[in-house]
C-alpha cells in the first residue's frame, strides 16, 4: 500500500506489506487497524483527534460506525476477499461525533484490515461551500467592470486609429482584460461543484483525442507511445471532465521537456485492469482500472510535490496552478484517486477510475 500525506492522492495497492505501525502513526489522516473479531486493535494520532480521545481501542466497529454502508460488512468483505474497497462520501453516523460524510479506504493489512479515514467532509465542507460562494460572488463582480474596461478600449483603439502607438496601449488594454476574464472564468468553474453525470465511456477513445490534439499543437515534438490493455470495459465517468484531467496531464509532460537539451521526447500511455480495488458508487460496487502516463522530462522538484495539486501553486513560468488542482477536483469527483511520482528522470502520474458495473 502506498499512502502519499495530501488528502487527495492517496492509492491502495497490494497487501502493504512495506508499511509500518510507525509510519502510519505519523499520517495526518485518521486510521485505524480492525482484527478479525471486528475490534478496533489501534489507531494512529490524527486518528486519536479524529474520535477527540474517545477510548475506541477494543470496541466493535459497529459500536462506532452506523449507517446505510455498514462499515462492519465492508471490513468482513476485504477479510474474505484480500481487496481493497475505496467508498466515497458515505453517510455515516459517529459514536460521540453524529452524523458525518466521509472518505474511506479500506485494505488488507497483514492479518489484520487497514480503515483509512482520507477525507471528512463534515469537517471542511462547511468551509469548502462557503469559499466557493465568496469565490463565486467575487467573479461575478469581477467580471462586470472588467466588461465595460473591454468595451471602452475597443472605443478607444478606433478613435486613435491614426496614432499607432495608442492603438497598441488599447489592444494591449483589451488582451490583458481578456486574460483576467478568462483566468476569472476558470477560478468561477474550480469554485463550483457540479455532479458528475455518470454513463460507459471508452478511456482509449479519450486518449486519442488527447493525443491527437497534442500532435497537432502543445505536444508536437513528442513521441506518444500507447500500451493500452484492449480487453478492459468501459470506464464510468463523464467524458467532458476525464477528457480535460487527460488533457491538463498531458500538456503538464510537454512542458517538463528541457527540447535544448535532449533529443527525444517521450509519453508513454499505459492502461490496465487494477486488480484487488474496488469502488463503491452509490452503493454499488466498481472494479477498477488505472492508467498511468510517464514522461522523460526533467521531473518535479521534491519539495513541490505535495503541493501541485494546490490551486495557484505552480513552478513553471507563467502558469497560473490550476491545471492539476482541476485534474485532482474531476478524478475525486469520478470517486477515483490520483498520485504522482516523479524524480529527475521524469514523471509519472497514476490515475485510478471506476469501471462500469458488469
Amino acid at each position: 500500500m502506498a499512502i502519499k500525506t495530501k488528502d487527495n492522492i492517496v492509492l491502495v495497492k497490494g497487501d502493504n506489506a512495506g508499511i509500518d505501525i510507525h509510519t502510519l502513526k505519523t499520517l495526518p489522516f485518521c486510521i485505524f487497524v480492525v482484527g478479525r473479531d471486528n475490534t478496533i486493535k489501534w489507531v494512529n494520532t490524527a486518528g486519536f483527534s479524529f474520535f477527540v480521545s474517545q477510548q475506541i481501542c477494543g470496541r466493535s466497529v459497529q459500536d462506532i460506525f452506523t449507517g446505510r454502508v455498514a462499515v462492519q460488512d465492508t471490513i468482513v468483505n476485504v477479510f474474505e476477499t484480500g481487496n481493497a474497497l475505496i467508498l466515497s462520501k458515505v453517510d455515516l453516523t459517529v459514536a460521540g461525533l453524529g452524523a458525518k460524510v466521509l472518505d474511506m479506504t479500506v485494505s488488507s493489512f497483514g492479518d489484520n484490515v487497514l480503515v483509512c479515514i482520507t477525507k471528512d467532509y463534515d469537517g471542511d465542507g462547511d468551509l469548502h461551500s462557503g469559499v466557493s460562494r465568496i469565490v463565486s460572488l467575487l467573479a461575478h463582480e469581477i467580471k462586470n467592470p472588467l466588461s465595460g474596461i473591454r468595451g471602452a478600449s475597443q472605443l478607444l483603439a478606433g478613435q486613435l486609429s491614426d496614432l499607432s502607438q495608442e492603438t497598441d496601449f488599447a489592444a494591449l488594454i483589451t488582451e490583458e482584460t481578456d486574460r483576467i476574464t478568462s483566468l476569472v472564468n476558470t477560478l468561477e468553474n474550480l469554485a463550483v461543484d457540479t455532479p458528475v453525470v455518470f454513463s460507459g465511456v471508452n478511456i482509449h477513445e479519450i486518449l486519442d483525442k488527447v493525443s491527437s490534439l497534442s500532435d497537432a499543437g502543445f505536444g508536437e515534438k513528442c513521441n506518444i507511445i500507447k500500451q493500452y490493455d484492449p480487453s478492459l470495459p468501459q470506464v464510468w465517468g463523464q467524458e467532458d471532465k476525464l477528457l480535460q484531467v487527460l488533457i491538463n496531464i498531458f500538456k503538464n509532460a510537454t512542458e517538463s521537456f528541457d527540447y535544448k537539451g535532449k533529443n527525444e521526447f517521450n509519453i508513454i500511455i499505459n492502461t490496465s485492469f487494477l486488480s484487488g480495488v474496488s469502488i463503491i458508487i452509490d452503493g454499488v460496487k466498481h472494479q477498477a482500472l488505472s492508467i498511468n502516463i510517464s514522461d522523460n522530462g526533467c521531473g518535479i522538484p521534491m519539495d513541490r510535490q505535495a503541493d501541485i495539486f494546490t490551486p495557484y501553486v505552480s513552478g513553471k513560468k507563467g502558469g497560473s496552478g490550476l491545471g492539476l488542482s482541476i485534474v485532482s477536483r474531476y478524478v475525486n469527483a469520478h470517486k477515483g484517486r490520483v498520485r504522482v511520482q516523479s524524480d529527475d528522470t521524469g514523471t509519472t502520474f497514476s490515475i485510478i477510475l471506476p469501471l462500469e458495473a458488469m
